[in-house]
């Protein structure tokens, strides 16, 4: 054997094996290890909170007063992703906030937008309602009582007939109060189902004015809305009470 150092040199130098470097088989150590595994990621509680209210915001569908509910969903689900983007992974849910953000902004969108329908039907019923009163106003100024008896419901005519209707406003015109010279609405209403029948009714108020009385008289007027989707009168419940259902007239 060689004792001779340059002789080593020279061997080292034309490519013979090297010693193995023993930290070569170390992996290099990563200023993230430990994060973002399964072991050490948590959920969100706000992303737990955010699911739980998404699914309880169909209770809105009972009340408006429960849209609370997918309001604060939406809160919880905005903190949440805020929460878990800054956790630098520790923190986990963006599933749950997703799911429960779409369920919460789904209902109360959908409670939105039954509302705006609900109040563009509205605002058509009472433009179909003021235009069914000045008709009524009109004929009755003109002693048009048939005409006027036309704008009345087929439940109204079942109970009152024509010929006693006509003779009602006679009566009115020529022995109590006068012609009636104004009528107008309050563009107020009420609308509601009728719970035997299902149709649609309003109950609100006409002004009528005769020439024999100081003051205008208010009364209460009933309309009902026909199978054809026309809104007709069905009932001036103090001018034509119910006994006076079947009597030939009032003169």
């Amino acid at each position: 054997m060689s004792n001779n150092p340059a002789s080593s040199s020279q061997a080292l130098d034309s490519g013979s094996p090297q010693a193995p470097d023993p930290l070569a088989k170390l992996h290099h150590m990563s200023t993230t290890a430990g994060l973002g595994t399964t072991e050490y990621v948590a959920i969100n509680p706000m992303a737990v909170a955010s699911i739980l209210l998404g699914l309880a915001s169909s209770l809105c569908l009972l009340d408006n007063i429960l849209l609370v509910i997918p309001v604060a969903a939406i809160i919880c689900s905005l903190i949440a992703i805020r929460q878990i983007r800054n956790s630098n992974g520790t923190q986990t849910g963006k599933g749950l906030v997703t799911l429960g953000l779409v369920l919460a902004i789904g209902f109360a969108g959908f409670i939105g937008s039954r509302a705006a329908t609900a109040a563009i039907r509205t605002r058509a019923d009472r433009e179909a309602i003021a235009s069914l009163v000045d008709d009524l106003g009109k004929r009755l100024k003109n002693s048009d009582y048939d005409g006027a008896y036309t704008l009345f419901s087929s439940r109204f005519h079942d109970r009152i007939k024509q010929q006693v209707f006509v003779d009602r406003w006679t009566y009115f015109r020529d022995k109590s109060v006068g012609n009636v010279s104004n009528l107008e609405w309050n563009k107020q209403a009420a609308f509601e189902y009728d719970r035997a029948t299902g149709v649609p009714m309003a109950y609100s108020i006409v002004i009528m004015s005769f020439p024999k009385l100081a003051d205008p008289s208010r009364q209460e007027v009933i309309f009902a809305k026909s199978p054809e989707g026309k809104w007709e009168i069905e009932d001036l419940p103090s001018l034509f009470p119910q006994q006076m259902q079947g009597q030939a007239g009032t003169k």
